[in-house]
């Protein structure tokens, strides 16, 4: 009985020494990043000219620096127009009174009607706003994102 409990203690021990630098790398992705403006934003806000909603078309797709007006980017990959409106409420108080917003409608746009990476929302929006929030996924995404596979993704987009 020893024996077993020793081996089942290395097989752990090993599985969390290459859990840990995959969780790391996760962290430390683009993918994973990608609200990483927004969240400068959220930290240090200020005035702007322009906010920029729609999915990652619109996220990649206009460029402001040169024309010197501030900005704040909205967009995210595979975002609806919902979640384009929980963020517009969010983040509208920010714009100048003469400030534009611009809603990037492309050919996907009508056909996410449910959001793919529910967890780029988990820092830049109240947890009401986020449906569904589920406090387990929360956390796994926050803390463990290398256990986050596209899995649960890949699932609910064959219902």
């Amino acid at each position: 009985m020893g024996r077993l409990f020793i081996k089942v203690i290395i097989i752990i021990i090993a599985a969390l020494l290459l859990f840990i630098p995959a969780n790391n790398f996760v962290k430390d992705s683009y993918d994973y990043n990608i609200n990483r403006d927004i969240l400068a934003f959220k930290k240090n806000p200020h005035p702007v000219d322009i906010i920029n909603l729609g999915a990652s078309h619109s996220m990649y797709g206009y460029y402001f620096k040169p024309t010197g007006l501030s900005h704040l980017d909205l967009a995210l990959p595979a975002q609806t127009v919902q979640y384009d409106f929980k963020l517009l409420k969010e983040y509208g108080k920010h714009l100048k009174p003469d400030g534009v917003v611009i809603i990037s409608i492309s050919q996907m746009t009508f056909a996410n009607f449910e959001i793919l990476d529910i967890g780029n929302y988990y820092e830049i929006l109240d947890h009401s706003e986020i449906d569904p929030f589920r406090l387990l996924e929360y956390y796994r995404y926050m803390y463990f994102p290398g256990a986050n596979g596209r899995v649960s993704t890949l699932r609910s987009q064959a219902r």
